[in-house]
């Protein structure tokens, strides 16, 4: 390295690319809170991404026009401006189009790889007897079913003030098991009053003992119900615990407080409420429990650590991407390469924290924003010329 060459690394970017990725996941979530279920998955990904991307990239641009150690003063005066120009099309487009890719391609593989076992809890209070005379819960959940794919299993709970365990953990490809499961389903009867507490401590036992809680296999609740119930929160802490969603479904509920205590249950479970006014809409509405499934989302996190090399290749390309854009909006040929090679490092470091930190997406955001700045470091750039880099 020459004598009027050198190695330089802004703590500047560096504070504020994690800022950025900070101050990105904290208005990801709510945007995620906001879109919840309401559109579809590659699309709120492309939201969150876009949003991620639009705060560390514009965090780090911030940081060098008020501290131009990478790029210098008189990058500054004469092409500062022209950055900022194209800075919102060149943060957001290119990371909006990858968040959707990189759901999409989650999504193909989580399909067809991760088995599933779903806990459906059926409401057979005596009220059902007037609500759904003809059943028509029992036929949704059976045509639920039938779009399980074949590694899934289910297991079917019947309960009123006690709670049953209708049909045992059963792998719905196996042979005989939608005929099984329907003789049984269709066998429930109503009968006695409505509890909760009894059914959801009970389905619980049932995911410990079937061991549905360990790494490799998703768990969800799905809940049914026409009534309502006092619930102690202290029985939703397990679930939340082990990152189990309750997904809640609520029809022709006769006591608000029926739809508040299922629309509360899915809530702190980070699980979905459904609420159906007729019985007949059962069907329809039931059809989009199954998309929203954890294996599906890939900003899920999942409690302990679990090996993905998928998850991390692709948050090691939105890691590139972010620092290509930084990269391209400095226009400097000597911070370029180095940029790229500390997106690449940053995306992984990011997607191996996804695998280890099962509660946020707060650390592996800031790693996405915090480390590439650093690679400056290995970048050879002019030492004190002035003159445009």
């Amino acid at each position: 390295m020459g004598r009027d060459q050198i190695m330089k690394v802004s703590p500047a970017m560096l504070i504020f690319g994690a800022g950025g990725g900070a101050i990105g996941y904290f208005v990801g979530e709510w945007i995620l809170i906001l879109t919840f279920r309401d559109i579809p998955m590659p699309l709120q990904v492309a939201l969150y991404m876009a949003v991620l991307g639009f705060f560390i990239v514009g965090m780090c641009l911030l940081a060098e026009t008020l501290f131009p150690i990478i790029n210098g003063v008189h990058w500054k005066r004469n092409y500062a401006g022209i950055s900022w120009r194209y800075f919102l099309p060149a943060a957001v487009i290119p990371l909006l189009a990858w968040g959707a890719l990189m759901q999409a391609i989650f999504q193909w593989e989580r399909i067809s790889e991760t088995p599933q076992h779903i806990y459906i809890l059926i409401d057979r209070s005596g009220s059902m007897g007037w609500n759904d005379p003809h059943d028509e819960r029992l036929d949704a959940v059976m045509r639920l079913i039938d779009i399980f794919n074949p590694i899934d299993s289910v297991e079917i709970i019947a309960f009123d003030h006690l709670s049953d365990v209708t049909i045992p953990l059963i792998n719905v490809g196996s042979d005989g098991a939608r005929e099984a499961i329907a003789e049984e389903v269709f066998a429930i009867v109503p009968i006695g009053g409505t509890q909760f507490d009894v059914t959801l401590r009970h389905a619980f036992e049932r995911i410990v003992e079937n061991g549905s809680y360990l790494p490799g296999i998703q768990t969800s609740v799905i809940l049914l119900s026409d009534g309502f119930s006092y619930l102690d929160e202290r029985i939703l802490h397990s679930f939340i615990d082990q990152n189990i969603p309750v997904h809640t479904v609520g029809f022709a509920l006769p006591d608000i407080r029926g739809e508040e205590m299922l629309e509360f249950i899915a809530t702190r479970t980070n699980g979905m409420f459904v609420l159906v006014d007729v019985v007949e809409e059962l069907d329809a509405e039931m059809h989009q429990l199954y998309q929203v499934l954890p294996t599906r989302f890939i900003l899920h996190t999942e409690p302990g650590w679990h090996f993905d090399i998928l998850q991390w290749l692709l948050y090691a390309v939105a890691g590139t991407i972010v620092a290509l854009i930084s990269a391209l909006l400095f226009d400097n040929r000597y911070t370029f390469r180095p940029l790229i090679l500390g997106g690449i490092i940053g995306g992984i470091a990011a997607g191996v924290a996804l695998s280890a930190v099962s509660w946020s997406l707060l650390i592996p955001n800031i790693l996405l924003g915090a480390v590439f700045p650093l690679f400056t470091l290995f970048s050879r750039t002019p030492s004190t010329t002035g003159k445009s880099i």
